[in-house]
């Protein structure tokens, strides 16, 4: 009975009972102002840091606007414009060997007159000509780099561009496409690519304010590291990175503590870190800390008695409920059995674990009967985008080619820009989900059409349908992925003929249709793999999916596709089948 009286006493009731017990025990303590002299001295901290912080962000923002004017006025430097024309546009090799001179000792004169210490060097690329200020090896980047660099830089066109990509590497990088001004024809002159000193940069821009001479810093774009300083290693930057989840905080590094602050420089996006050793910190508090918890041990020992009752009776059936809850947090919406009836009880436990299950399986109900409601809501998103594109400046510009191609007695052109044309109208046309399969089969005449003049007699294909499924219903656009899936196998994978056969087979109320060809290999159980996210779908595996739901969605989960390799009794040459499952419907 003693039990039973306790179970049902309202939470509430055990809450003060715990309550008085501990008051009762550690209000003599100093826990309270241990922690909110700790929280005011780290705010002080804070405070003080991130003032620091700012101006030094301030001065660094305002370096990285001297740089990228300093790449401005190179671009509109009189001499360097008039000398990058002539290198450009010279055909004598001695006349292009003077120009280059010049544009290099133009260069070495700014950089030096400007007296701007942070830059190490600049490079001028002109075609596969380069111009560089420095012939050390630090001036040497790989060719990828190099034209990722050019690349970005074209693409900016005529904007200055900071790349951060290649930071850890070799340093960080201003790319700008210089253009020709004279004339404002603007007409390409190559690619300045400046290589920035962030040593020497976080060095003159940290070095006024020796407040934390000894803090480390660290900057990101985007996550990718731009700048840590030497004393911090690349794990001790993913580990401030990621354990700093608000504007500072205390992280530990191989038992070392570390005043963390974080910030945005602005107006580059750029996010730095400075992290400060907190172990002077740490001792002035040190003391105060081990008398705090000698006080709390003894309080502790003399209410864990008293608690442990009462904790015991509720703790047990709030850890059954934060099970039910991780449960439904990771996706399992069922009701869980347990040995324990929470029915009889009427106190608030009793009340969270029946109101927790009812709303667990109401939940459940809701996602099976919504799910449906979500594709099709999904699906009329889609189309909604889809009235958006008008596609007739595609066909007008296929059927110039293609009448251009007939003038020219290019047949071949004349034929793959008709089949296109055709695949385009099927494709973005809105008026029709639901095909027969003989109009599904103009599709697959169509891409079939230009993969042969693509592949010549490496492809062979063959169609098998019989004339009364002709007529019969298909969702647009089923078959032409899968026979896309063979043909992408099949032949960018080998290098020998491939076969690639089309038939259909009438089942009484279904209709089969296979997609058979050699040279490829379906994984064992690939479209369960691909449902269950086990693989993840990409490019084509993505449309099989969507093929499978549409079937799925269209005609019932006992429709949809299957894939399977089979081997020829005659031959012994293995193929790979994908499979169509649908009821058998005709379209009057």
């Amino acid at each position: 009975m003693t039990r039973q009286k306790l179970e049902n006493l309202s939470l509430k009731s055990k809450i003060r009972t715990l309550i008085f017990c501990c008051i009762l025990v550690i209000a003599s303590t100093c826990f309270i102002s241990i922690h909110y002299i700790t929280k005011a001295y780290k705010n002080v901290l804070y405070q003080s840091l991130a003032q620091t912080l700012a101006h030094s962000a301030s001065e660094l923002s305002e370096q990285l606007d001297i740089l990228d004017t300093a790449a401005d006025l190179i671009f509109s430097n009189r001499t360097i414009q008039t000398h990058l024309v002539n290198y450009k546009y010279s055909t004598l090799k001695a006349e292009k060997q003077q120009n280059r001179h010049k544009i290099y000792t133009a260069l070495c004169d700014y950089i030096y007159n400007s007296g701007d210490n942070n830059i190490s060097y600049v490079s001028f690329y002109q075609d596969q000509d380069q111009i560089c200020t420095s012939n050390s090896l630090e001036a040497k980047i790989p060719d990828q780099v190099r034209d990722d660099l050019i690349k970005r830089a074209r693409k900016a066109g005529g904007s200055t561009v900071w790349i951060t990509d290649y930071s850890e590497s070799y340093g960080l990088f201003l790319v700008k496409e210089l253009r020709e001004i004279e004339g404002l024809s603007l007409d390409s002159l190559g690619v300045m690519i400046m290589k920035v000193d962030m040593e020497k940069l976080i060095t003159s821009t940290t070095a006024s304010d020796p407040t934390y001479e000894n803090g480390s810093y660290l900057f990101f774009n985007q996550d990718m590291p731009v700048y840590y300083s030497p004393t911090v290693t690349r794990e001790d930057a993913k580990i401030l990175k990621s354990q700093l989840d608000s504007d500072y905080k205390i992280i530990s590094i191989d038992d070392n503590d570390f005043f963390a602050v974080h910030g945005v420089l602005r107006p580059y996006g750029w996010e730095y870190i400075c992290a400060v050793s907190y172990s002077s910190i740490a001792n002035t508090t040190q003391a105060t800390i081990r008398f705090s918890l000698l006080a709390m041990a003894v309080c502790i020992l003399l209410v864990i008695f008293l608690s442990t009752k009462i904790l015991s009776s509720v703790t047990v059936h709030f850890d059954l409920l934060i099970q039910k809850m991780r449960q439904f947090g990771s996706g399992c919406y069922k009701r869980t059995d347990n040995d324990y009836d929470y029915s009889h009880r009427k106190d608030e436990i009793g009340l969270l674990h029946t109101n927790f299950d009812s709303m667990a399986q109401k939940v459940d109900t809701l996602i099976e009967e919504n799910y449906v409601n979500e594709l099709l809501k999904k699906e009329a998103q889609i189309k909604s985008m889809e009235s958006q594109m008008d596609p007739h400046f595609l066909y007008n510009t296929l059927d110039s080619i293609n009448w251009r191609a007939k003038a020219m007695g290019a047949k071949d052109i004349s034929q793959i820009t008709t089949s296109l044309g055709n695949l385009l109208r099927v494709t973005l046309s809105k008026k029709n989900n639901i095909f027969t399969i003989r109009e599904e089969l103009c599709v697959l005449e169509n891409y079939i059409t230009i993969q042969k003049l693509r592949y010549q007699k490496r492809l062979q294909y063959c169609l098998d349908i019989p004339e009364e499924l002709l007529d019969c219903e298909i969702p647009k656009l089923t078959i032409q992925p899968l026979l896309e899936n063979a043909v992408r196998y099949g032949l960018e994978e080998i290098s020998e003929t491939c076969f690639i056969s089309v038939c259909a087979q009438d089942q009484g109320e279904t209709i089969t249709i296979e997609v058979k060809s050699n040279g490829s290999y379906f994984e064992e159980g690939l479209l369960d793999k691909l449902l269950s996210q086990e693989i993840l779908p990409h490019g084509l595996g993505i449309g099989i999916i969507n093929i499978h739901k549409r079937l799925q969605l269209t005609y019932g989960s006992q429709y949809g596709l299957r894939f399977y390799n089979m081997e020829d009794d005659l031959t012994g040459e293995e193929y790979a089948i994908a499979q169509v499952i649908m009821p058998k419907r005709k379209i009057e």
